[in-house]
């Protein structure tokens, strides 16, 4: 083979490499900036829940039947 197809393979799996490794890091991003979001938005709620109720503000659980 030649030098010009080695550098060529060799420079097309290097890219190929970094492709793959922007997506697979793109997608772990996604995942926890969704997973952060949720538990900023879940700790409001429990925020409002806590004032909006007394009796949680006082550690007593609430149950339903």
């Amino acid at each position: 083979m030649s030098l010009y197809k080695r550098l060529v393979l060799s420079l097309s799996l290097v890219f190929a490499a970094i492709i793959y490794l922007v997506v697979w890091w793109s997608g772990e991003l996604k995942e926890n900036t969704q997973l952060e979001s949720e538990q900023r938005l879940h700790l409001g709620l429990a925020e409002h829940l806590v004032t909006d109720n007394p009796l949680l503000a006082q550690g007593f659980m609430i149950t339903m039947h």
